[in-house]
């Protein structure tokens, strides 16, 4: 099938307020995905599984959640994991998608795990990259959760952003990007958010007792704690790459994605 690109505005109704959630879209065929991206990028990580060969059969679907990107930001929504959750179940409702795949770095791999522990699943599949499943997991989000409020706005976002911009990594730029389009109080909830989950140790939970096919990619020089294996999970690590697999090694990382896929739709 002839992929199709498109960039689409779809309204939502989140906490009793309408909500524009922007997506892009590539249409190579009928087996949905949704691509969730991580607390400090936005749907634009995800810009190579548009350009590639991969997926070949695959509707490819990357969301800017709420808050980020050029999603809409109302000032009185929470922005919380299980919002983001929401939001992209209201999403695959506007798109007429009953059941779906995930694939979610970090924050996204979360939300995809969030939605997996609701009741009447959804999800197919979900590929986590390095979405957190236990305190330990927690990196930039735990050396700021308890940062007072009104110092991360005044200061606090601009020191991350300026260590990001002092990186010499290959991801710096796009975060960079990216977090010029949050504003420091959502950035900051989600932050929190993202701790107080992954305090609880609930994801672990349902990552590894959900008979959903799970695949956990883990960057090998990322620090990532989670290792989870079961009859439905396994995790696999891609060598000399951080966190932000998606940009340090993009064609490795869309390849342990593309094997897990195989392998599952194989023993259909």
């Amino acid at each position: 099938m002839l992929a199709r690109n498109e960039h689409l505005i779809c309204s939502v109704e989140l906490g009793g307020q309408p909500v524009d959630i922007s997506i892009s879209r590539t249409r190579r065929g009928d087996t949905p995905v949704m691509l969730l991206h991580g607390i400090q990028t936005n749907k634009d990580v995800f810009a190579d599984w548009h350009q590639s060969s991969i997926g070949e059969d695959c509707d490819f679907i990357a969301i800017d959640l709420p808050g980020f990107g050029r999603s809409g930001k109302p000032g009185q929504l929470s922005y919380s994991i299980d919002t983001f959750a929401t939001a992209v179940l209201a999403v695959a409702d506007n798109l007429g998608l009953s059941k779906f795949h995930v694939v979610g770095h970090s924050l996204g791999g979360m939300v995809g795990t969030t939605i997996i522990s609701r009741p009447g699943n959804r999800i197919l599949s979900l590929a986590s990259l390095e979405g957190n499943l236990i305190a330990s997991d927690c990196g930039t989000s735990a050396t700021l959760a308890d940062c007072d409020r009104n110092v991360f706005r005044k200061s606090g976002y601009q020191e991350l952003r300026e260590s990001i911009r002092d990186s010499t990594s290959p991801s710096s730029a796009l975060r960079l990007a990216a977090l010029e389009l949050t504003p420091a109080d959502i950035f900051l909830s989600t932050a929190q958010d993202i701790v107080r989950v992954s305090d609880t140790s609930d994801l672990e939970k349902v990552f590894l007792q959900s008979s959903v096919p799970k695949l956990m990619v883990v960057g090998g020089e990322s620090g990532f704690h989670s290792r989870p294996s079961s009859d439905a999970c396994k995790t696999v690590e891609i060598p000399e790459t951080s966190h932000f697999m998606l940009l340090d090694n993009p064609t490795t990382t869309m390849t342990a994605v593309a094997d897990f896929w195989a392998e599952i739709w194989q023993q259909k």
